[in-house]
C-alpha cells in the first residue's frame, strides 16, 4: 500500500469519538494528549491503544520556507521518510501552520473489543472532566496519519482564534515596537 492510499483510508476511517474541547496556543507550543484506539489485527478480543501527546510548535500564519518536523510518528515503519510525507501533504494541500510535531506515547493492549475500549477511556475523560484529552478511533496499519488527521482537525478549528489573537496584540502593540 502506497503513502496516497494509507492518507485516504486514514481519512474515512478516522473517527474523532471526542474533541479537545480547550484552544490551541497561539504564542508558545502546544500539547495535545490524545487516546488512539485501533482494532488489533490478531485478535478480536483486544485492542490497541496509544496514549500519547503530540507537541506542537509555536504556530505561523506565514511559513518560511521550511519543511515540517515529524518526530515519534514512525513513519519508517510504513516504509515512508519524512521527505515522502512533506510531498504527500503538500501535494494534498496540507498546510500546517507549525513545522515541528513531537509524538510521544505509550503503546499497550486493552483487554476488549475496540468498542469496549472506547467506552471505558470516554468515562474515564468525563469522570475526571478532561477537556483537553481527545478520543480517536483509527486503523492501526495507518495510526500515525490518523494521529496527523486529528492534529490537522484542531489546527483548522482553532485558526479563526489565533488569527484573532494575532490581529489583538498586533493592534495593542505600540506602533515603533512593530
Amino acid at each position: 500500500m502506497d503513502l496516497t492510499d494509507m492518507w485516504q483510508i486514514a481519512i474515512k476511517s478516522t473517527k474523532i469519538r471526542r474533541k479537545r474541547l480547550a484552544s490551541l496556543e497561539t504564542f508558545e507550543e502546544t500539547r495535545l494528549p490524545y487516546i488512539l484506539v485501533s482494532d488489533h489485527p490478531r485478535s478480536a478480543d483486544q485492542s490497541n491503544v496509544r496514549q500519547g501527546q503530540v507537541e506542537l510548535g509555536k504556530p505561523r500564519l506565514i511559513l518560511p520556507d521550511a519543511h515540517p518536523q515529524f518526530e515519534g510518528f514512525d513513519f519508517d515503519q510504513l516504509q515512508a521518510d519524512e521527505n515522502s510525507i512533506q510531498t504527500l501533504m503538500y501535494v494534498r494541500g496540507v498546510r500546517l501552520p507549525s513545522l515541528k510535531f513531537k509524538n510521544v506515547q505509550n503503546h499497550q493492549l486493552y483487554d476488549g473489543t475496540t468498542e469496549d475500549a472506547l467506552r471505558q477511556y470516554g468515562r474515564d475523560l468525563a469522570r475526571a472532566e478532561n477537556v483537553e484529552t481527545g478520543l480517536i478511533q483509527g486503523r492501526e496499519d495507518v495510526w500515525p496519519f490518523a494521529l496527523l488527521f486529528y492534529v490537522s482537525m484542531l489546527i483548522v478549528k482553532n485558526l479563526p482564534k489565533d488569527i484573532e489573537r494575532m490581529l489583538e496584540e498586533f493592534r495593542e502593540r505600540p506602533p515603533d515596537s512593530r
